[in-house]
């Protein structure tokens, strides 16, 4: 008696289909993430994770960011989260027409809808991160430089600080400046620290806790967390609104003082605007209430663990009652100017051009 044979699968191609440049706006729990960036030693990051999802689901052709027109908009660091951040790639396709359509003449797979990222994309993902949206997006479309404006919002418990105090030191932020007093610079990823912030403004979400969110152009290697930890230095009297002025002064402050930085969990990547782009949800919402669930259930978990350290706390606010020590800003040593550090990286690099990565944005 011979065996049944069973039918041969046939190899997965290309070829039988179309592409299609998009763009996904990612929300993120970074607290337990390495950043949003791939790196070699660890899978642990929002990039390494969203290219996995892409190639399992046979999406894009391989990892490589050039073949598959890869750009993204704000790299976050360990620890910070994302509402809003934006990727765009270039990806597998059935529906052979519309914006950032790349039709294949010899295609074979042609539908009249075209396939639901967002939900094949969302059943790989680990919970921690959610496609929220997809744009259909012209071929050449950059995330980086398309964006006209980033958002972050840091999250904060006001105890007694002094908000009217905070806020007069925000409002010498505004503008465009030399921001290397609020920053880690780096060589290899920027020639310069001068940037632009729109807007700053200070908002209670409830029973004290407040967020500020800071609007602009662009940001530099933890320069919201430097702004962070300045505006609470001020908030709590140790130090003068005016101090964000001095810090401006780059013939005084030709390198950052070396202050504590403020911590990345409070931090969101709020949200990256486009002219022109028009983001798409499901009809059916099944991806919100995907999110909804998915983030609820995170914030049942905290609010548990809250409560515990509150129970140790003795039920009080968390607020460090012994009043901090506190240095001067001023008087703290000062990192390397960013004229020596860009002739070193000169010397080291023979005068090759730096690199254009984007923005640490944070």
């Amino acid at each position: 008696m011979s065996e049944k044979k069973g039918k041969t699968k046939k190899p997965f191609s290309f070829d039988q289909f179309h592409e299609r440049q998009i763009a996904l706006r990612i929300a993120y729990i970074g607290w337990d993430l390495k950043g949003f960036v791939m790196q070699k030693d660890t899978e642990e990051t929002v990039e390494g994770y969203i290219f996995r999802a892409l190639d399992r689901a046979r999406l894009i052709k391989n990892m490589d960011r050039q073949v598959c027109h890869y750009s993204l908009c704000g790299r976050t660091d360990v620890g910070v989260s994302g509402i809003g951040n934006v990727i765009s790639v270039r990806v597998r396709s059935v529906f052979p027409s519309g914006k950032g359509s790349i039709k294949n003449e010899k295609a074979t797979v042609n539908k009249e809808e075209e396939l639901n990222y967002l939900q094949i994309l969302n059943g790989i993902l680990p919970p921690m991160i959610r496609v929220t949206a997809v744009a259909y997006v012209d071929p050449d479309f950059n995330a980086r430089y398309a964006c006209t404006s980033r958002s972050y919002r840091y999250l904060f418990h006001k105890f007694n600080k002094n908000l009217d105090k905070m806020r007069e030191a925000a409002s010498y932020l505004i503008g465009e400046h030399d921001y290397r007093g609020f920053c880690k610079f780096s060589p290899n990823n920027t020639s310069h620290c001068v940037r632009k912030i729109f807007s700053i403004d200070f908002n209670e979400i409830s029973n004290g806790l407040y967020y500020f969110q800071i609007v602009g152009s662009g940001f530099i290697w933890h320069q919201i967390r430097c702004i962070a930890s300045i505006l609470f230095m001020v908030g709590d009297g140790f130090e003068e609104p005016t101090i964000v002025q001095d810090l401006l002064d780059v013939k005084r402050f030709p390198g950052r003082p070396q202050y504590a930085i403020a911590d990345p969990k409070p931090l969101i990547f709020w949200m990256a605007e486009y002219d022109g782009v028009e983001w798409q949800v499901p009809k059916d919402n099944e991806i919100q209430i995907s999110k909804l669930t998915t983030f609820n259930t995170m914030l049942t978990d905290h609010d548990i663990c809250n409560g515990v350290l509150r129970l140790f706390n003795g039920g009080g606010p968390t607020e460090h009652q012994v009043k901090k020590k506190h240095t001067p800003v001023a008087s703290l040593q000062l990192a390397r100017s960013v004229e020596e550090l860009l002739e070193e990286h000169k010397a080291e690099n023979e005068g090759n051009a730096i690199s254009d990565e984007p923005d640490y944005d944070e």
